[in-house]
Protein backbone atom coordinates (compact mmCIF):
# COMPACT_ATOMS: atom_id res chain seq x y z
CA UNK A 1 0.00 0.00 0.00
CA UNK A 2 1.53 3.33 -0.86
CA UNK A 3 1.64 6.27 1.42
CA UNK A 4 -0.94 7.79 -0.65
CA UNK A 5 -3.52 5.56 -0.20
CA UNK A 6 -3.30 5.24 3.45
CA UNK A 7 -2.95 8.49 3.59
CA UNK A 8 -6.44 8.80 1.46
CA UNK A 9 -7.93 5.38 3.91
CA UNK A 10 -7.53 7.47 7.09
CA UNK A 11 -8.91 10.65 5.79
CA UNK A 12 -11.96 8.87 4.83
CA UNK A 13 -11.97 7.08 8.45
CA UNK A 14 -11.81 10.63 10.11
CA UNK A 15 -14.59 11.99 7.85
CA UNK A 16 -17.28 9.32 9.19
CA UNK A 17 -19.67 10.50 11.85
CA UNK A 18 -18.08 10.26 15.53
CA UNK A 19 -14.96 9.58 13.97
CA UNK A 20 -11.05 10.59 15.87
CA UNK A 21 -9.37 12.98 14.42
CA UNK A 22 -6.98 11.59 11.34
CA UNK A 23 -4.14 12.32 13.54
CA UNK A 24 -5.21 9.49 15.84
CA UNK A 25 -5.28 7.01 13.34
CA UNK A 26 -2.25 7.50 11.57
CA UNK A 27 -0.66 7.17 15.31
CA UNK A 28 -2.28 4.18 16.56
CA UNK A 29 -1.70 2.70 12.82
CA UNK A 30 2.12 3.11 13.53
CA UNK A 31 1.74 1.45 16.79
CA UNK A 32 0.19 -1.36 15.91
CA UNK A 33 2.91 -1.45 13.37
CA UNK A 34 5.62 -0.72 16.14
CA UNK A 35 3.76 -3.68 18.24
CA UNK A 36 4.26 -6.52 15.26
CA UNK A 37 7.83 -5.40 14.67
CA UNK A 38 8.69 -5.03 18.42
CA UNK A 39 6.93 -8.82 18.77
CA UNK A 40 9.62 -10.06 16.03
CA UNK A 41 7.31 -9.61 13.57
CA UNK A 42 4.50 -12.01 14.93
CA UNK A 43 1.45 -12.99 13.25
CA UNK A 44 -0.50 -11.79 15.51
CA UNK A 45 -0.34 -9.34 18.65
CA UNK A 46 -2.69 -9.21 21.99
CA UNK A 47 -4.84 -5.74 22.57
CA UNK A 48 -2.19 -5.69 25.93
CA UNK A 49 0.61 -5.16 23.63
CA UNK A 50 -0.71 -2.35 21.48
CA UNK A 51 -1.34 -0.57 24.71
CA UNK A 52 1.80 -1.14 26.43
CA UNK A 53 3.61 0.53 22.67
CA UNK A 54 0.95 2.87 22.92
CA UNK A 55 2.00 4.26 26.13
CA UNK A 56 5.69 3.82 25.10
CA UNK A 57 5.18 5.75 21.47
CA UNK A 58 2.63 8.92 23.30
CA UNK A 59 5.87 9.17 25.82
CA UNK A 60 8.30 9.31 23.24
CA UNK A 61 6.45 11.45 20.61
CA UNK A 62 4.58 14.07 22.66
CA UNK A 63 6.32 14.10 26.08
CA UNK A 64 4.56 16.01 28.58
CA UNK A 65 2.02 17.23 26.25
CA UNK A 66 1.13 13.58 25.83
CA UNK A 67 -1.99 13.87 28.07
CA UNK A 68 -3.26 16.95 26.16
CA UNK A 69 -3.14 15.31 22.60
CA UNK A 70 -4.77 12.17 23.60
CA UNK A 71 -7.37 14.58 24.90
CA UNK A 72 -7.50 16.66 21.87
CA UNK A 73 -8.19 13.52 20.14
CA UNK A 74 -10.50 12.21 22.62
CA UNK A 75 -8.38 9.02 22.80
CA UNK A 76 -8.29 8.71 26.92
CA UNK A 77 -9.17 4.97 27.45
CA UNK A 78 -8.01 1.56 25.96
CA UNK A 79 -11.28 1.02 24.50
CA UNK A 80 -11.33 4.02 22.43
CA UNK A 81 -7.78 2.53 20.94
CA UNK A 82 -9.49 -0.72 20.71
CA UNK A 83 -11.91 1.29 18.23
CA UNK A 84 -9.34 3.10 16.50
CA UNK A 85 -7.69 -0.21 15.56
CA UNK A 86 -11.32 -1.69 14.41
CA UNK A 87 -12.15 0.65 12.40
CA UNK A 88 -8.49 0.59 10.61
CA UNK A 89 -9.25 -3.51 10.42
CA UNK A 90 -12.75 -2.20 8.69
CA UNK A 91 -11.22 0.11 6.15
CA UNK A 92 -8.79 -3.16 5.72
CA UNK A 93 -5.01 -1.42 7.12
CA UNK A 94 -4.57 -3.80 9.22
CA UNK A 95 -5.94 -7.72 10.19
CA UNK A 96 -7.51 -9.24 12.70
CA UNK A 97 -7.76 -13.02 14.18
CA UNK A 98 -11.49 -14.37 14.18
CA UNK A 99 -11.48 -14.52 17.70
CA UNK A 100 -10.22 -10.54 18.19
CA UNK A 101 -13.02 -8.09 19.12
CA UNK A 102 -13.11 -4.58 20.40
CA UNK A 103 -13.87 -6.46 24.13
CA UNK A 104 -10.24 -7.08 24.00
CA UNK A 105 -9.34 -3.33 24.88
CA UNK A 106 -11.68 -3.35 27.84
CA UNK A 107 -8.98 -3.89 29.87
CA UNK A 108 -9.36 -1.48 33.48
CA UNK A 109 -6.62 -0.12 35.25
CA UNK A 110 -4.55 0.36 32.09
CA UNK A 111 -2.89 3.80 31.35
CA UNK A 112 -2.24 5.16 28.41
CA UNK A 113 -0.24 8.38 29.31
CA UNK A 114 1.99 8.49 32.07
CA UNK A 115 4.54 11.78 32.48
CA UNK A 116 7.90 11.31 31.56
CA UNK A 117 8.93 13.12 34.60
CA UNK A 118 7.06 10.11 36.60
CA UNK A 119 7.55 7.31 34.45
CA UNK A 120 11.09 7.10 35.35
CA UNK A 121 10.21 7.58 39.22
CA UNK A 122 12.25 9.76 41.76
CA UNK A 123 15.28 11.09 40.75
CA UNK A 124 18.61 10.58 42.34
CA UNK A 125 20.95 13.06 43.06
CA UNK A 126 23.87 11.39 45.11
CA UNK A 127 22.09 8.96 46.78
CA UNK A 128 19.39 10.28 48.26
CA UNK A 129 15.83 10.82 46.67
CA UNK A 130 14.42 14.14 45.26
CA UNK A 131 10.50 13.89 45.01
Amino acid sequence: MTDESLEQRIHELAERPGAYPEDAYGFVHQVVLETVMRQNNARHVTALEVLEQFKVAVARDFGEWGDAVLGEWGVNTPEAVGKIVFSLVEAGLLSTQESDSVQDFQLPGVILYQSPVHAAGPMQWEGESID
